[in-house]
């Protein structure tokens, strides 16, 4: 009832439902679930208010997903759907229960396909509701594989959910955004929106959200390597999951304790639990965990060395996963079958199985999965002495991955650096709005929200921080994948492409390793005083690397690129703004240049007198060195050519759907530039395009 707008009902309907959801939430189980079942059937059964009868019959659907009882479920869904057809709003709460419930099912599409069904822009009035809508799509998205929207979605319901500033809307983003981060294994932002949602969850006195909340805690720390706070939170999240009685809740935590003790290698401990798990299924049957006990029966036989057991109940998850249609976990189930196989130098198989965890898997970026697949099929091919062209095939095909993942990495980095001015914007505005009130009564609040300010900056930096940081794991996984790859291609016959193309993704990896770098540093720097170290540098020589940094992207889009140098180019700047700052202006002269396109780059003087600004330099005899980097892309419109450096240029007009996102990275260009008293600054190509000019101070050698 919490996410429900409170203008909607009255406060007899709010306490009508909020009594109706508790009976259900707290009778525990066995007769006094079952009288307290009685009790809300009797009551929506003796009313005639189709908004108390909707909200009681999608509070028991969702008690009866939560108990396994489908049928029952799938019955109370349809009464919800007809208390609701003669009210819209109505109607997209229970839309809303549907998609969640095929969501939980891990039936994506279906759930998109039942969520698309209405238009969330007609809600935005109604905050709750709007919250709940854009949540439910960011999950469903994410299930699909479609991480950057998801994402970016995700991030539009933290906002809103944060303005409402209700705590059972804020654990169900907090949860999900969580959720999403471990997924895609950036452990710890993933760490941070967990305790936020606990936290939430206690102050709603939620049960079933603590449980699962602490053990995805425990998960985490598992991954991190904290083993001793890992078991330590398993164990307070299992006594909170058999303290609600609510079997839906301990079914996710003894799961989870399988994934846990997996990851910590303790077998003893992961038979244990198993017992648990199954003892529990025998109870209360969940299709939707008995594929991960069946997997994780599957390592256990494995590990004794039993591997035709271990064999069957491999096939068993599988088809588990597969049925439900969760495809991450259907994919991660195949990839441990083939690496067992390969283990067992059963080869031909393992290539087979391999081959289709890798499909499973390309649409999500859960490279820990996919390295060791990767990996593994590289060995079983070599193994197996399969033709030098499917070893070739398989690194063409891991370039493309790592470049769909970089994409993810630099729209997520930039997506989270938005989140944190936005936020300090927006608190802003409120110190201006104080300057109307009383003298001392607005220098009071003003103390106060700078104070909230500056606490809000800070968090927004640590978690730039946190992000940013385990973006350079899976970085670290990609590298030490290339070098595997480079050590068994380097004796085969012939290989000379292949080793170009294992360079060329290695030059890539560089590449994000450095922007990653230059976001942690730069964020970090914005908010000090002291200048950056600022040194005199060949700015030849560095355009020069730059250009070689990009030559595997230019001949992958069948540019040409030009330089011309003139004369001494030694300028002063910092070496790790100026490459941030020129890999970015090269990058997108190439994604805007048309097929063939010409990319020029020039380092040249120009005269002080041909650039009346306050920032020229002191000498009116002296020369800025400039470098000039100019496409043959469309250009930029007239009209958005002023906001072409400024936050809000988000959607630059030379942008399409494909190359969408570089208008934050011009802002922090300038800004950067600036950082190390230099300009950046644009105009049009003739006949069209786009020229950009860093603006360089040069330097005084001795």
């Amino acid at each position: 009832m919490d996410t429900i707008e409170s203008s909607w009902l009255t406060a007899e309907q709010r306490t009508i439902i909020n009594n109706a959801e508790t009976e259900l939430s707290v009778s525990g189980c066995g007769a006094g679930l079952t009288e307290a079942r009685g009790r809300v059937i009797a009551l929506f059964e003796s009313t005639t208010d189709h908004y108390v009868q909707t909200f009681i019959a999608i509070a028991l659907t969702q008690h009866y997903q939560l108990h396994s009882m489908m049928e029952a479920s799938e019955q109370w869904l349809e009464n919800a759907r007809r208390s609701a057809a003669a009210d819209r709003f109505l109607h997209a709460w229970v839309v809303c229960t549907h998609a969640t419930m095929l969501m939980n099912l891990h039936k994506p599409l279906e759930a998109l396909d039942v969520l698309e069904s209405i238009n969330a822009k007609e809600y935005e009035t109604h905050r709750s509701l709007f919250v709940r809508i854009i949540n439910i799509k960011a999950k469903i998205l994410d299930n699909a594989g479609r991480s950057l929207e998801a994402d970016e979605t995700y991030l539009l319901a933290i906002g809103a959910s944060e303005e409402i500033g209700r705590n059972k809307l804020n654990f169900m983003v907090y949860h999900g955004y969580a959720d999403f981060c471990y997924r895609h294994e950036e452990y710890g932002t993933a760490l941070e929106y967990l305790i936020k949602a606990f936290n939430s969850a206690v102050e709603i006195n939620f049960n079933m959200g603590q449980s699962q909340t602490m053990a995805r805690q425990a998960l985490v720390h598992a991954r991190i390597g904290e083993a001793d706070t890992a078991i330590k939170k398993y164990n307070h999240a299992l006594s909170l999951a058999w303290a609600g009685n609510v079997p839906g809740a301990t079914s996710f935590v003894l799961a989870t304790g399988l994934e846990m003790y997996d990851v910590l290698c303790n077998m003893e401990e992961l038979k244990r639990t198993l017992q648990q798990a199954n003892e529990h299924l025998q109870i209360h049957p969940s299709e939707s965990y008995r594929g991960a006990v069946q997997g994780f029966q599957a390592i256990v036989l494995a590990d004794s060395k039993d591997y035709t057991g271990a064999e069957a109940y491999f096939h068993k998850a599988i088809i588990a996963y597969k049925e439900s249609k969760y495809i991450v976990g259907y994919g991660s189930w195949l990839s441990k079958l083939g690496i067992m196989l390969a283990e067992k130098h059963d080869y031909q198989r393992a290539i087979s199985v391999l081959y289709e965890a890798r499909e499973c898997m390309a649409p999500y970026f859960v490279t820990s999965i996919m390295t060791q697949t990767i990996q593994m099929l590289a060995k079983s091919l070599v193994a197996n002495h399969a033709p030098l062209a499917e070893i070739k095939q398989l690194l063409i095909w891991s370039n493309a991955y790592s470049r769909r993942y970089s994409d993810f990495v630099k729209n997520h980095i930039t997506l989270i650096t938005q989140l944190r001015h936005n936020e300090q914007r927006k608190n802003q505005e409120e110190i201006f709005q104080l300057r109307h009130i009383e003298l001392k009564e607005t220098n009071e609040r003003l103390t106060a929200v700078v104070n909230d300010l500056t606490q809000l900056t800070a968090e927004k930096d640590e978690m730039l921080s946190i992000a940013t940081h385990d973006l350079q794991n899976p970085l670290a996984s990609l590298r030490s994948m290339l070098s595997f790859m480079t050590t068994r291609t380097a004796g085969i016959p012939g290989n000379t492409d292949v080793l170009e193309d294992i360079q060329a993704m290695g030059n890539i990896v560089n590449r994000m390793e450095g922007i990653v770098r230059t976001f942690l540093d730069f964020g970090r720097k914005l908010g000090q005083t002291p200048a950056l170290l600022i040194d005199t540098n060949d700015v030849a020589t560095l355009v020069r690397k730059a250009t070689d940094r990009h030559t595997a992207l230019i001949k992958s889009k069948e540019h040409t690129i030009t330089t011309n140098i003139h004369g001494d180019t030694w300028a002063i700047g910092n070496v790790t703004l100026f490459n941030a700052i020129v890999d970015n202006l090269i990058s997108n002269a190439v994604k805007h240049s048309p097929p063939g396109g010409t990319i020029s780059i020039s380092v040249q003087h120009t005269p002080t007198e041909s650039v009346r600004d306050s920032d020229s330099p002191d000498d009116p005899g002296s020369q800025w060195i400039d470098v000039v980097i100019a496409d043959q892309g469309p250009g930029i419109p007239a009209n958005e050519a002023s906001m072409l450096f400024t936050r809000q240029n988000n959607t630059p007009g030379t942008l399409t759907a494909e190359h969408s996102g570089s208008g934050l990275s011009l802002y922090l260009s300038q800004r950067m530039a600036a950082r190390m008293m230099s300009k950046l600054e644009y105009k049009p190509s003739i006949p069209h395009g786009a020229t950009f000019t860093l603006r360089m101070k040069p330097a005084i050698l001795s």
